[in-house]
């Protein structure tokens, strides 16, 4: 039965057994108050903390072991094409966490996106990690989301460029081209380079719009998943 009408059915009995005990109600309250506090005693609070903080350990632990070994079975084959290690994701993950740009998870599954493509190394993926999150505001899409269009346009920049121009209007019609004359001749490096250069112009316009308390919010997510990374 919903509460409430628990309540109204039985009130009256609670109440009437309540007046039995020794002072009447204020009397069975304040009886049943010192019974719980007599409950929390030093030691039982000491054991609960201790199980708590054993729970969290294993917790983080096996979380950590979790990562690494996604981690290492995405770097194989293709995966480590462009030079990618299992250190260089985790130092990534953990300084996008450390910039309050990302929590650790967020910035691994985004580096992991980029090792997938073979083609972007461990620099590149680092920058753009560190704009992933203003990346998916202005798409309007989660982390995830952002980091596979980031790593579809950036392992392919003649086509790439057309996707993120399109809402981010960032590049004029003659660096568009120029960035499709590049990819065609093979000179990825490049077609990237000016890519990213106007990634990071957008990016900074829409860091400045956002709101105090969601840079706030950010700042504080990534900071405990860092120190949570870091005991794991």
């Amino acid at each position: 039965m919903p509460p409430l009408r628990i309540l109204a059915a039985q009130g009256g009995q609670f109440y009437q057994i309540l007046q039995q005990g020794e002072g009447g109600v204020r009397g069975s309250l304040g009886y049943l108050y010192r019974t719980a506090v007599g409950l929390i005693t030093p030691f039982r609070v000491l054991v609960a903390s201790g199980l708590g903080l054993a729970a969290a350990g294993a917790a983080v632990s096996v979380s950590w072991a979790n990562a690494q070994r996604e981690i290492n079975l995405a770097l194989v084959g293709t995966g480590g094409a462009a030079g990618l290690t299992a250190d260089s994701i985790n130092s990534i993950s953990l300084a996008a966490a450390g910039a309050g740009k990302a929590t650790v998870s967020e910035a691994r599954g985004m580096a992991l996106a980029f090792a997938a493509t073979g083609k972007i190394s461990a620099g590149l993926a680092e920058q753009l990690t560190l704009q992933g999150r203003q990346v998916g505001r202005i798409f309007g899409e989660d982390m995830e989301s952002a980091g596979q269009r980031l790593a579809k346009a950036f392992a392919d920049p003649s086509s790439g460029v057309d996707d993120l121009n399109q809402r981010l209007a960032a590049w004029d019609a003659t660096t568009v081209q120029l960035i499709r004359n590049l990819g065609a001749q093979g000179r990825t490096l490049e077609a990237q380079k000016l890519l990213l250069e106007g990634l990071a112009r957008s990016t900074a316009d829409a860091e400045m719009t956002t709101g105090s308390w969601a840079h706030a919010w950010d700042n504080l997510t990534a900071a405990v998943s860092r120190y949570a990374n870091i005991a794991g």
